[in-house]
């Protein structure tokens, strides 16, 4: 379950305020109900449809990663730092942007 309400506060932080995540909660794959603990927050929670994509999805996980690995053509650690740069930056030109 944990792991499910992980997945849910990802959702919740990439849409940011949750008309962000309404396409989640209008396909079907989240549900949104108010805290009891605090009326003022909404919490998000996987449907059953939202539970078996994310268990498809992570099934699928491996296979992918290593289909990405076999399209890089070079050690993956080497790749992985330029990377990381390059997403530093494009946190940096979003935050300017905001």
């Amino acid at each position: 379950m944990h792991a499910v309400r992980g997945f849910a506060r990802a959702i919740a932080e990439k849409a940011g305020p949750f008309h962000g995540g309404r396409a989640y909660w209008l396909s079907g794959l989240v549900e949104r109900f108010r805290d009891p603990a605090d009326g003022r927050r909404h919490v998000l929670r996987l449907t059953e449809q939202g539970m078996r994509r994310r268990n498809a999805a992570i099934e699928r996980f491996a296979e992918w990663l290593d289909r990405v690995r076999t399209h890089l053509g070079e050690d993956p650690d080497e790749v992985l730092e330029p990377m990381r740069r390059l997403e530093r930056a494009l946190r940096a030109l979003d935050a300017d942007a905001r």
